[in-house]
């Protein structure tokens, strides 16, 4: 049985076309490739990429501990930060390819679809007496990348548009092509939709 994304609806609703991608059903289009391009390009786009395995780390020892399991400087990563990252084994092979965003009080890390249980399994077993706790959070969030041409972060309004109460904006991850500025931002939304406020956003840009 396929899953849905976590804005299943939302899509529905939007005229997306669906198909299956690993065990996913997420949009192919909505029915104007052309169009759907040319907004990207001139304004805004979003990108629901919930299918993505998702997992949490608290604890004092979590970016000390992840420094030294991981192919990049994750002590070096402020809140509202992301990088690119590779778990390899004792031997130099590639567990799992992920990207490690910070957030105050935790970090959050981007799976590969359905690798979360295989990923924690697979570090559990280099954990001692670190401070650090893996904790499964596919369920939890839905990860949502916004695209923009340049300037203002969209990502309020995004929430607002989708009709979600509750969000939590955080984590930002600038890119760009040439001759334009792109934003590329990572929000997490709360499945539960509460009323409590939603956090500041942090927005990188490069041109």
């Amino acid at each position: 049985m396929s899953n849905q994304l976590a804005l299943n609806d939302v899509h529905r609703s939007e005229g997306a076309r669906l198909r299956e991608i690993s065990g996913w059903f997420v949009p192919a289009d909505y029915g104007d490739l052309v169009a759907e391009h040319g907004a990207v390009m001139t304004g805004a786009g979003m990108i629901d990429r919930s299918m993505l395995g998702k997992a949490t780390v608290t604890g004092r020892d979590r970016a000390a501990f992840l420094q030294g399991m991981l192919s990049n400087d994750v002590k070096a990563l402020q809140p509202g930060q992301g990088c690119p990252a590779a778990f390899l084994d004792a031997v130099g092979k590639v567990v799992s390819l992920l990207v490690v965003y910070a957030l105050p009080d935790r970090l959050l890390l981007e799976l590969p679809p359905d690798s979360t249980e295989k990923f924690l399994q697979a570090i559990d077993k280099f954990l001692i007496s670190e401070k650090a706790e893996f904790e499964s959070s596919d369920d939890a969030y839905a990860i949502v990348s916004v695209l923009e041409k340049v300037g203002t972060c969209l990502l309020r309004e995004a929430v607002g548009v989708l009709g979600l109460g509750h969000g939590e904006v955080e984590g930002a991850q600038a890119g760009g092509t040439k001759g334009r500025s792109d934003t590329r931002a990572e929000m997490s939304l709360s499945p539960d939709l509460t009323d409590t406020a939603l956090p500041g956003s942090k927005c990188s840009r490069r041109t």
